[in-house]
């Protein structure tokens, strides 16, 4: 008999998020670095290439890569909700999550080529309003099964528990969003929170403490305009002074301690704390996405406060 192929092989597979949930695997100083957000409300089938993999035209294409190459830390999402299948207008949404600059603004389009020309990108930079601004959250909750079998089986049973909790208007699928062996992942917008590992027993101490102005720390895995340094850091004065306001903790400063060592200054509670960050291998290789080749020992950033 000839031996499987490697797709079969990998199709056999544990799920990711299984085994990183069973070996308990830290969440924290995980989320996904971005500054800026491209939401496109696309209800095509999702490629494993998001943009290069859509029927969007090639002009489209173009204008979009260019607008996130002047965007430092952008991320292009595609967004869908079933329910929307029949509405003959799409969204757009674009913002920004770095903290002090958290705002989002919507677009209303009817045809994807409508977008073709509209500087967004200038318009974020330069202070602009590039649209309606929105007054409320956005959930985002990845769904996409092209990227990870995990995101399917666990965003999209997570999107519909979601929905019955906030207003339906406010959550959106997306495609991949960082962190396939986390899921169920869900991003809150504006401020870039990443939350892993969610089921729906979590969902209302997430979202009671959102509301209040709190992050909720048990399935919190970071901040996305923060790096993986930071956010390690972030978690640690937080954890030090109980403090979990959304503007509790500031990022100061980041130094250098040496090659593989950062000294990551924060602000909270009406003092300063350092704390020095760093790297480290996890003791067993584990596939780190379902579709991975070759099993990986994960990185993990930890942080002290001194």
């Amino acid at each position: 008999m000839g031996s499987l192929s490697p797709v079969a092989v990998r199709a056999k597979r544990e799920l990711c998020a299984d085994v990183s949930g069973a070996a308990q695997e830290d969440l924290a100083a995980t989320a996904s670095r971005v500054d800026r957000w491209v939401l496109v409300e696309y209800r095509g089938l999702w490629d494993r290439d998001v943009l290069g993999g859509s029927l969007l035209s090639g002009a489209l294409k173009e204008h979009l890569r260019d607008q996130l190459g002047k965007l430092r830390h952008a991320r292009l999402l595609f967004v869908k909700r079933p329910e929307r299948r029949s509405h003959k207008r799409r969204m757009l949404y674009v913002g920004s999550s770095r903290p002090g600059e958290e705002r989002f603004y919507a677009l209303e389009f009817e045809h994807h080529d409508d977008l073709v020309g509209y500087d967004f990108a200038s318009a974020l930079l330069g202070g602009g309003t590039p649209g309606v601004p929105v007054e409320h959250p956005l959930f985002v909750v990845c769904t996409h099964g092209k990227r990870d079998r995990c995101c399917a089986k666990y965003g999209r049973p997570l999107y519909d528990q979601l929905k019955g909790k906030v207003d339906p208007e406010w959550v959106w699928q997306s495609t991949h969003v960082g962190g396939d062996r986390f899921a169920g992942n869900v991003v809150v917008l504006p401020e870039g929170l990443f939350f892993g590992r969610v089921g729906e027993e979590d969902l209302d101490p997430i979202l009671d403490d959102y509301f209040d102005g709190r992050i909720n720390l048990e399935r919190y895995r970071g901040r996305s305009a923060y790096t993986f340094a930071v956010q390690a850091a972030e978690l640690a004065v937080r954890e030090k002074t109980g403090l979990a306001g959304l503007h509790d903790v500031e990022l100061v400063r980041v130094g250098r301690e040496s090659e593989d060592r950062r000294l990551v200054t924060l602000r909270a509670g009406g003092r300063e704390f350092a704390a020095e960050a760093w790297a480290e291998l996890g003791d067993e290789p584990a596939y780190l996405t379902c579709g991975s080749v070759t099993p990986q020992r994960p990185r993990r950033f930890r942080a002290r406060l001194r």
